[in-house]
């Protein structure tokens, strides 16, 4: 029960961290608040976006059942599940940075 709690704990910290992070560094670099919802500018983009979505959920659902249920969750390899939580987010923010940064009009 206490190693949930610290798992708890560490996603708690770095939702914190990924949060603040995104507002220092929008105002630094004066970049103007994301919209809540993507927009999609085209097929392509959509469907990218659905893979990626997938491709996450199943970094973070196999990294979990590793750690979890297979090796019994030892101490050890928590640093499995932190780098698929890390993987899971960044990858298909890259992606979608990638897309907007190709298919906008702009």
């Amino acid at each position: 029960m206490a190693s949930m709690a610290l798992v708890l704990l560490v996603l708690l910290v770095f939702a914190a961290l990924y949060m603040v992070l995104q507002w220092a560094l929008g105002k630094w670099l004066h970049l103007e608040s994301r919209r809540k919802f993507p927009t999609f500018y085209n097929e392509t983009h959509w469907k990218w976006h659905k893979i990626m979505c997938w491709v996450s959920l199943g970094i973070l659902m196999s990294s979990f059942i590793w750690v979890m249920i297979l090796q019994g969750g030892d101490e050890s390899l928590w640093f499995v599940l932190l780098f698929a939580i890390f993987a899971g987010i960044t990858i298909p923010e890259l992606c979608r940075a990638y897309m907007e940064w190709k298919y906008s009009e702009q």
